[in-house]
């Protein structure tokens, strides 16, 4: 061999050294490829989301909920598609709702574009927008968390006084619009839905726990600590991270019947409850749970080879 070679790496020290500008663009390549070609991943809803679909498909036309609408862009690619979710139902079933925030200044128009959006398919296809004054208020941010927490434990009406959203005919308290006007307790909300990114949750469940229907929809990295509260009953419905709206999503387009018949999503236990056929449920859920599938496999992919290639270096070092 000539002085000058250069000596031929083995391949398990390939393996160790991939440049990340390879696996970069691998993945950039995978993620590309699987949203364009749309697979559909078979979900079986958990528990805690058919729980959370099951009170959203049997409140009661007409009556109003609260949302708590803690996200802003930078957890977009969860929570934008749960608050989506949970618009499309709310709407379909003619539900008032009323959204506050007391995570972000940003939130409250964060949530208000989100349903700016849902209204715009509702008027592509052909059915009643909601309007804002009417159909649902703005309550704005409450800086405040754990006082807010207070507040609704004691006594709505009075955290809410004062509040102004802009309806049909110019700016109009929020108390005498037709969606809050009969409510003056949290008990008078048939459930609060929290669509969160942080903390926000254990301050509803310290003062909230079993008041109403509360219930959560939060993203993956939060999901281990919330599920415990929906297994010791604190909230009434969980939904986790993109696979929650996955989960949603289809049971959006299949329903659900306890003995899963006519193509229903099995769920024993609960009620029969028929899903929205023929309007348009499978979303960017769904969409991005594919190419999710695809990167975690490549970053499992990645962490395997590196590993095997760290042994059989090891070996053949111990070897020589």
């Amino acid at each position: 061999m000539a002085q000058n070679e250069p000596t031929r790496k083995h391949w398990s020290e390939v393996m160790m050294n991939v440049p990340r500008q390879v696996l970069y663009g691998l993945l950039i390549v995978i993620i590309s490829i699987t949203l364009f070609v749309p697979v559909q991943v078979p979900v079986v809803p958990q528990k805690s989301t058919k729980d959370l679909f099951s009170i959203l498909m049997t409140i009661p036309e007409g009556s109003t909920i609260l949302i708590q609408s803690d996200w802003t862009n930078s957890t977009r690619g969860e929570s934008a598609w749960e608050f989506q979710a949970l618009m499309r139902i709310l709407m379909r079933r003619n539900i008032k709702f009323a959204v506050m925030t007391s995570a972000d200044p940003q939130a409250p128009e964060v949530a208000r574009k989100a349903i700016d959006g849902v209204n715009r398919e509702r008027v592509a296809d052909s059915e009643r927008p909601y309007v804002r004054g009417v159909d649902w208020v703005n309550l704005g941010f409450f800086p405040n968390a754990e006082g807010t927490g207070q507040g609704l434990a004691s006594n709505v009406a009075e955290l809410f006084s004062g509040r102004y959203d802009q309806g049909e005919s110019g700016r109009v308290a929020v108390m005498e619009t037709p969606v809050l006007k009969d409510i003056r307790r949290i008990e008078d909300f048939p459930a609060m839905i929290v669509v969160t990114a942080s903390k926000t949750i254990d301050i509803l469940v310290e003062r909230l726990a079993r008041r109403t229907k509360l219930c959560a929809m939060v993203t993956g990295v939060m999901g281990p600590e919330t599920l415990v509260y929906h297994q010791t009953g604190q909230i009434s419905g969980l939904a986790i991270g993109l696979t929650g709206v996955a989960e949603i999503e289809q049971l959006m387009e299949r329903g659900m019947d306890p003995n899963g018949g006519d193509g229903a999503v099995l769920a024993s236990g609960y009620p029969k409850i028929e899903g929205f056929k023929g309007m348009k449920n499978i979303g960017n859920g769904s969409r991005y749970y594919f190419p999710l599938h695809n990167a975690l496999g490549l970053m499992i992919l990645a962490i395997v080879l590196g590993n095997v290639g760290m042994y059989v270096s090891r070996k053949r070092r111990v070897q020589s």
